[in-house]
């Protein structure tokens, strides 16, 4: 048995010592959905099948299961439905990518594919002609058809950068994970995908910051990244450490605390809080004084952060990882989890973060 398989394995065998409810978790914010939130469903479900992103009924029913089009329709309760159903698609497509480089042997075996389907994402050739950059290649045919140039860049950017924190994960995880938690939460900010799925909201409400407004809002964007990706490593701890997966919020504070998973899940939930609440004062801030684009944008913060919340809680998101005894979940995006075993195609020294706060910084002006 290979060492992957071996990881899954305890994975699945491991017994939570620490179920945390999802509502323990502060969340101050208003709950969003599509009036068309079943349609949107079955349009992401159906997208993947005749991409050939999943195969097989059990796929498809388990794709179905994961209910991705109730989460971006959570976070985008009033965007045009056609535009929601892009969004449920890319959020579908992002699920299985994340699934599929976790499995690839070797960093640059990760940065290699991503190069690819990074050209077929942003209008380039379909080179590789696997079901996942077939339907990058769809993605950007449709975008294209809908979306000016401006915001076509905005969106390329903010691949760029998840990709590249994607290359950065995997040599983080080849290298044992980071200690200082001041170099993992730049990462992690970026893994858990909101600042696409941002871009995707701004697209199908119609909402164009200005360069000025985009400066202003973009710590409150923070914000939100952080509250979803830290909700993730929160419930999912101790599942990414019985797979051996270093790569978690909750465990690099652990290495600070001399191993201590329970002071340190205690230290996480705390950081969760203190920055619902700091978001929260901010958007009601932007309420009172934020321009008409400010304002539908921080709404999107709201609805992206309740909605995540709200969304594993109906799905049992994190049940796998907290008592689930068959253990069948996994992985860092913000959907990922529920998303196992659905893709056809699965199968050094501390790196620095200071490329990843470049490309960062550069997403952030696009």
């Amino acid at each position: 048995m290979s060492s992957t398989a071996e990881s899954r394995v305890s994975s699945r065998s491991a017994v939570t010592a620490y179920a945390i409810d999802t509502k323990r978790l502060h969340c101050p914010f208003t709950p969003g959905l599509h009036a068309e939130v079943e349609a949107i469903q079955a349009h992401a479900v159906g997208w993947a099948v005749a991409l050939g992103l999943v195969v097989g009924e059990h796929a498809a029913v388990r794709l179905d299961a994961s209910r991705v089009g109730w989460l971006v329709s959570r976070a985008n309760p009033e965007a045009r439905r056609e535009l929601v159903e892009i969004a449920a698609d890319w959020t579908t497509f992002f699920c299985l990518l994340d699934d599929k480089i976790e499995r690839l042997p070797a960093p640059s075996a990760v940065g290699a594919y991503l190069d690819e389907i990074y050209a077929a994402l942003t209008g380039g050739p379909c080179t590789r002609g696997d079901s996942l950059s077939g339907a990058a290649h769809d993605l950007s045919r449709r975008l294209h058809q809908i979306a000016d140039k401006p915001w076509r860049t905005h969106f390329a950017a903010r691949n760029r950068q998840l990709f590249e924190a994607f290359v950065l994960e995997a040599e983080v995880r080849a290298a044992g994970g980071f200690s200082e938690l001041r170099d993992y939460l730049p990462m992690r900010e970026v893994t858990v995908g909101i600042w696409v799925e941002l871009a995707l909201s701004e697209l199908a409400l119609g909402i164009e910051l200005t360069t000025r407004e985009r400066a202003e809002t973009h710590q409150i964007s923070r914000l939100a990244c952080n509250l979803i990706g830290w909700a993730n490593d929160i419930f999912t701890f101790e599942k990414e450490r019985a797979a051996g997966d270093p790569n978690n919020l909750v465990l690099v504070l652990a290495k600070s605390l001399g191993g201590d998973l329970r002071s340190a899940l205690g230290r996480a939930i705390q950081m969760h809080d203190r920055e619902a609440n700091e978001l929260a004062l901010h958007l009601a801030q932007i309420r009172l004084t934020g321009s008409d684009a400010a304002q539908r944008y921080a709404a999107t913060l709201g609805y992206w952060v309740r909605g995540h919340l709200d969304w594993a809680r109906e799905t049992g998101r994190y049940d796998g990882c907290v008592g689930d005894p068959n253990g069948q979940l996994g992985g860092n995006s913000c959907a990922s989890t529920c998303m196992r075993s659905v893709c056809p195609e699965s199968g050094a020294v501390q790196p620095s973060v200071k490329s990843l706060s470049r490309a960062s910084s550069s997403a952030s002006t696009a």
